[in-house]
């Protein structure tokens, strides 16, 4: 017999292949709603199973064209990160407008966690995430945990809780080369240490963002947790321009309205809420190491030590064309605008709220030491304190550690049992030049750390020796003390 070419028995196998194979479905993840995943034809996303179909196509374009409900990954660990740091996203996603909503997270062992888990030259844009609930450990963030891309126009809301560090509303940490403009979050943050309202940790950009969510670190154990929290962000080692953050921050140490700790750049941003902590708490920045200017805190502030109604402390960068307005409640080195000032600089900036603590208690600063220097400033609220009080600084200098006051005025009532000053409580070891207080609001006469003036001479230009009314101040003559032009 004769025997059949092996090409037939090919056929005959491909057939059966054929005709068993069935075809894709329309809800087949890798089978999406239109478009061929190009910058120009992105995939088109209108179910959860499309939507789950991304992490497939990591370097692929998508657009989202209809609202995406992710409830049925509400049981277990549910939805799982798109990305890792291994296999990032580094396509293109627009939400368009759309929600995504419901998404659940319990991983509370795992990093980098949030829709995407970690991307890479992505742009991410028009995204809105709402009803979130992630449980994790670190780099938790309702859109991204880990952003290495830009982010556009995207909104975060719900709870997101975590166990380790850096978590944040939006993002959890965005890298050097990331950029975030545009966004906002409404989220619920907790976590041990480093809880941001839009961001944990931040060594990119962020750009005209808010955050107005409540931010806590909670203290778990001896010397652990409770660490660095801002309404914002958490860590700033980068810019964070034209933002705002509007929630309550609580934490024990390095705890800002609107950044916990600030080793960067932040310019004209502001915060509304009240910040509790107990070290270096203050209602901007609770540490600030960085470059802050014309930005503003109003909410009050209250601590234990170096505590301010603007900084908790600073030890490099600058403080210029600031202010605060929120009362300020602690215990020693406790300041209206900031508590210590350390080696630094503070310029052309005031602060409007009542100051109160025991000791090193001022209506401008606690402490300022090691060449610190405070110029152009004023404070005017009431400061109340045991010792060591007054009406700008409570003390100025320390041993071997000059302090320098140059061109300031405060004008707030100032009560105290001993060491207490119409403008310094304790000029300790420093100058104090060109600088007066008002000797009948301030119910002070103290001379040597401040020159004592009436209500009317400080009212009056000629008062203030020195002072540049032409670039700097201005005064209404007879009727106010003298403000910033920049006001």
């Amino acid at each position: 017999m004769k025997a059949k070419p092996i090409w037939n028995y090919f056929l005959i196998f491909t057939g059966v292949v054929l005709i068993f194979t069935p075809c894709c479905k329309k809800d087949d993840p890798f089978e999406f709603e239109g478009g061929i995943g190009t910058l120009a034809d992105p995939y088109l996303i209108a179910t959860l199973k499309q939507l789950d179909g991304v992490r497939y196509n990591l370097g692929k374009h998508f657009k989202q064209v209809a609202h995406v409900d992710l409830s049925d990954y509400g049981s277990g660990t549910g939805w799982k990160s798109i990305g890792d740091e291994y296999d990032p996203f580094t396509g293109s996603f627009d939400g368009n407008g759309y929600r995504i909503s419901n998404l659940t997270m319990n991983e509370d062992m795992f990093f980098y966690i949030g829709l995407f888990g970690y991307t890479s030259g992505s742009v991410l844009k028009n995204i809105t995430i709402e009803s979130i609930l992630i449980k994790g450990e670190s780099y938790a963030g309702g859109l991204v945990g880990s952003n290495g891309g830009d982010i556009i126009d995207c909104s975060a809301s719900g709870e997101i809780e975590g166990s380790g560090y850096n978590n944040g509303g939006l993002v959890g940490v965005n890298q050097e080369n990331g950029s975030i403009a545009d966004c906002q979050a409404r989220v619920k943050v907790s976590g041990l240490v480093g809880s941001g309202g839009l961001v944990g940790m931040n060594d990119g950009a962020i750009t005209n963002c808010y955050a107005t969510g409540d931010v806590s670190v909670n203290e778990i154990g001896d010397n652990v947790g409770g660490l660095v929290a801002g309404g914002l962000v958490s860590s700033n080692y980068g810019t964070i321009e034209n933002c705002y953050a509007t929630g309550r921050v609580s934490g024990e140490e390095d705890i800002g309205g609107l950044v916990g700790k600030n080793n960067g750049v932040i310019h004209e941003c502001s915060v509304t809420g009240d910040v509790s902590g107990v070290y270096f708490t203050g209602g901007l920045v609770g540490w600030n190491w960085g470059f802050i200017t014309n930005s503003t805190a109003t909410g009050n502030v209250s601590g234990t030590d170096w505590v301010g109604g603007f900084a908790g402390g600073m030890q490099g960068g600058a403080i210029t064309n600031c202010k605060a307005t929120g009362s300020v409640t602690g215990e020693n080195i406790v300041g209206g605008l900031i508590g210590v000032n350390v080696n630094r600089t503070i310029g052309n900036s005031f602060a409007l709220g009542a100051v109160s603590g025991i000791t090193m208690v001022g209506g401008l600063a606690g402490k300022n030491t090691n060449d610190g220097n405070i110029i152009n400033c004023y404070a005017t609220r009431n400061v109340t304190g045991e010792s060591q009080a007054g009406g700008l600084v409570g003390i100025n200098g320390e041993e071997y550690l000059n302090g320098y006051i140059r061109c300031c005025y405060a004008t707030g009532f100032v009560s105290g049992d001993n060491n207490t000053g119409g403008l310094v409580g304790e000029n300790f070891s420093g100058d104090v030049v060109y600088s007066y207080y008002d000797t009948e609001t301030t119910g002070q006469s103290d001379t040597g750390r401040g020159i004592p003036k009436t209500s009317a001479e400080m009212m009056q230009q000629a008062t203030f020796e020195t002072w540049d009314f032409i670039t700097v101040w201005g005064i209404d003559e007879g009727k106010g003390y003298p403000c910033f032009l920049w006001q």
